[in-house]
């Protein structure tokens, strides 16, 4: 028998979603809305709820299902080492109808799993009620269009699943875009509510922040030598560089805005073919840590200013802890009171570091 839930899909009452959530954690098939179409839910870890699933969509086993999480963070925790255009895809893009395949690490062998942060109010109060994330295809048999209301849900799966969550119609009622990542960007799978286009204007790019003490000198070379490397590596000019959606940014934790680089810093660069005469100082803010879509300190001393700035303004700490990245095992040396091959033998390490970065753009 198929319990029927009735629940406010612009107000759920806790009280049916928990019934429904009861319903998946002691094993069972829901179905519930999303903003896009019905979907069919089992609870991750429940192998009968799983294999049950694969029953009814006739899904053999090597093709996996789409996996709804509570948050972005719940999706990078899974998944290994995401890139940055799947990272701002994530931050435009979810919650909403954009499923994104990641590679995530299997027993002894790479694999891909299909993730989605639900847009709809129903769905992520059923999914704050459970243990774990929702194995969640569409609610239909193959071959037949995906339910968009409870009745149609009903007319496909009755006495076949243990409940049927009814929050009304759905609001799109067409299928979430599915897209693969892949090196320098991604493939459509499946056509829906997001269109390629308004998906690579949205994964163009990225914001990169390099911070040191003062923003006087390590930070502004190592901003000018990885605008260098980076055009080269676009085979653009440095010029062209914010064209293609990218911001290369540097500040200080201790700076005062408006302070020149140092007069070595902007000899070593120009014998670097890099110009960082116009650089003014900017302090390090709560603002361009949110923007930046990648953060590398210059020392640990830095690294721990950002985490106390984030912790200060409660950033999440797993989001800033994944941006907090060294340019290099040790620290880059501070060329302060040291002359001009001082400055080299720091551009140096800079540059050896920023070496390191490189394959991820």
């Amino acid at each position: 028998m198929t319990t029927w839930i009735s629940v406010d899909s612009t107000a759920p009452d806790p009280k049916p979603i928990a019934e429904a959530a009861g319903i998946l954690e002691n094993g069972g098939v829901l179905a519930f809305p999303t903003e896009t179409v019905y979907g069919l839910g089992a609870l991750q870890g429940k192998e009968g709820a799983s294999k049950k699933l694969k029953e009814l969509k006739d899904r053999p086993d090597d093709k996996p299902f789409t996996l709804l999480v509570a948050d972005a963070r719940e999706a990078i925790r899974r998944c290994t080492s995401p890139s940055i255009a799947a990272e701002r895809l994530m931050k435009r893009f979810w919650p909403g109808p954009l499923t994104i395949v990641l590679p995530t690490a299997g027993p002894g062998k790479m694999e891909t799993t299909g993730f989605r942060v639900p847009a709809s109010i129903t769905a992520r109060a059923l999914l704050e009620q459970l243990s774990g994330p929702l194995l969640a295809p569409s609610a239909n048999p193959a071959g037949s269009a995906p339910a968009v209301n409870a009745e149609e849900v009903r007319s496909y799966f009755e006495g076949k699943i243990d409940g049927i969550l009814d929050g009304g119609p759905v609001a799109l009622e067409q299928a979430s875009t599915v897209i693969r990542m892949q090196p320098g960007g991604f493939e459509v799978l499946r056509e829906g509510c997001l269109s390629a286009g308004e998906l690579e204007d949205a994964a163009r790019g990225a914001t990169v922040l390099f911070v040191c003490t003062g923003n006087t000198c390590r930070s502004p070379m190592a901003e000018a030598l990885f605008k260098k490397r980076l055009a080269r590596k676009l085979e653009v000019e440095v010029e062209q560089l914010e064209g293609l959606g990218y911001r290369i940014l540097s500040a200080g934790t201790s700076a005062f805005g408006g302070s020149c680089a140092s007069e070595e810093s902007v000899d070593v660069m120009k014998e670097r073919g890099c110009d960082i005469e116009s650089h003014q100082s900017s302090p390090l803010s709560l603002e361009i840590l949110e923007e930046a879509d990648r953060i590398y300190a210059l020392t640990s001393s830095h690294k721990m200013g950002i985490a106390a700035l984030a912790a200060s303004c409660e950033l999440p700490a797993e989001e800033m802890e994944r941006k907090l990245l060294l340019t290099a095992e040790r620290d880059i040396s501070d060329p302060i009171g040291l002359d001009i091959n001082g400055y080299r033998s720091c551009a140096d390490e800079i540059d050896a570091g920023l070496e390191e970065i490189m394959r991820e753009f």
